[in-house]
């Protein structure tokens, strides 16, 4: 006796799922790396006057913020490939931000250099303050 179509169906179908399929998943083993240099070239970074970097995940809004050290180096490792918003900030200087793309296992490398802050001029009306 032969066996029959449906058999054979239900044969195929349960090898196929005994099978284990591969999907391919997102891992986080990007980065970004750089440096942050003030104006001469000199890295912002000194006690009173912190520098930090932001990075915005713009599909899923994540932020991570990590805090420049006193050469001016940063580094964001283990993150998922995609488009971030990058802002660069330091006390007395102006802030900037750079749209960058991430590939998956990608290590992206960047030189920023910020600007110093223009200072606003006050003219004070007779008895008012500037703060």
């Amino acid at each position: 006796m032969r066996p029959s179509a449906r058999f054979w169906l239900i044969v195929s179908v349960g090898l196929f799922l005994s099978v284990p399929h591969s999907v391919p998943a997102q891992t986080r083993n990007s980065s970004i790396i750089g440096r942050v240099l003030g104006p001469n070239d000199s890295p912002p970074q000194s006690a009173p006057f912190p520098a930090w970097v932001e990075a915005t995940d713009v599909a899923r809004g994540e932020v991570l913020t990590v805090q420049v050290d006193a050469a001016g180096n940063y580094a964001f490792n283990s993150m998922m490939p995609g488009d971030y918003i990058l802002k660069f900030n330091a006390t007395a200087l102006e802030m900037k931000k750079q749209k960058v793309h991430l590939e998956a296992g990608e290590t992206l490398k960047l030189l920023t250099r910020l600007k110093a802050r223009k200072e606003e001029k006050c003219h004070p009306k007779p008895g008012e303050v500037c703060l």
